[in-house]
């Protein structure tokens, strides 16, 4: 098999599934009245209760 024609998707969803694994884990550690958005700004985009937006490049 040429490697340079491997048009294997192996490393994407490896990709895929640590930011869906990391976003998950965000959701279940914060506050019970923050709202979470997956792929809004950035890969993770949480608002607080105090008004302020934090946006997370996974």
């Amino acid at each position: 098999m040429n490697t340079k024609n491997n048009r294997s998707a192996d490393a994407s969803i490896k990709g895929y599934n640590y930011q869906f694994l990391h976003s998950i884990k965000d959701i279940l550690e914060s506050e019970s009245d923050a709202v979470h958005t997956v792929e809004g700004i950035e890969d993770l985009d949480i608002d607080t209760n105090d008004s302020r937006t934090y946006c997370y490049n996974v």
